[in-house]
């Protein structure tokens, strides 16, 4: 829940309430969506879940014999 973290910096004078905005990466690129769902006083959303390349990320980490294994599979890509 993002709301105590707005109404605590709405509480700064130097905060600008119409220029709010929410930043997430990882995991919180992802939940940041969903939190700013729930309050319409964000300007603003970046939204970074840290992966350009979903498959090479996992695949990458794989023995390259299971990984050739994969590839190898007319499914896969």
């Amino acid at each position: 829940m993002v709301t105590p973290v707005v109404d605590y910096t709405l509480t700064h004078a130097e905060t600008d309430p119409d220029r709010l905005v929410l930043m997430g990466y990882g995991l919180g690129g992802r939940l940041t969506a969903r939190a700013a769902a729930h309050d319409h006083r964000l300007a603003a959303l970046v939204l970074d879940d840290g992966l350009y390349d979903y498959y090479d990320t996992y695949t990458r980490m794989m023995p390259p014999f299971l990984r050739e294994w994969i590839e190898a599979c007319p499914r896969t890509r």
